[in-house]
């Protein structure tokens, strides 16, 4: 799983929440995400859009137009109330959208949900 937040505390909090149960990447940024996501090919990727740059709404966009990462599913973290970055975030590829705050069991229920999901696709 890749985890993406450019705030360090984000980060750490993501990578502790799955520790354990999930082989997981970080990355600070969307240019070491694209090169993680080339060397690892992770199965989910979380995504914290809730940065004033947008540089996390264009990873999402690029995750969506490389080969190897168009079926990926996308969580994006977005800020609890803001409309018009959830919908951005839905626009930019996202397939989940999780408001902060976020409760970390429903966010691990969440991903486990999605990767049970998606390896049934795969089997099948």
């Amino acid at each position: 799983m890749l985890v993406v937040a450019a705030e360090p505390a984000i980060r750490a909090l993501l990578v502790r929440i799955f520790r354990g149960d999930l082989e997981i990447v970080a990355a600070g940024t969307p240019a070491e995400a694209m090169a993680l996501v080339h060397e690892r090919r992770p199965d989910l990727a979380i995504i914290d859009v809730s940065h004033p740059e947008r540089t996390a709404l264009d990873l999402c966009r690029s995750l969506r137009e490389e080969l190897s990462s168009r079926s990926m599913p996308i969580v994006a973290l977005t800020a609890r109330g803001l409309v018009a970055e959830a919908v951005a975030a839905r626009v930019a590829g996202a397939d989940y959208l999780v408001e902060k705050p976020f409760s970390p069991s429903r966010l691990k229920e969440l991903v486990g949900a999605v990767l049970t999901r998606r390896e049934q696709t795969v089997t099948i």
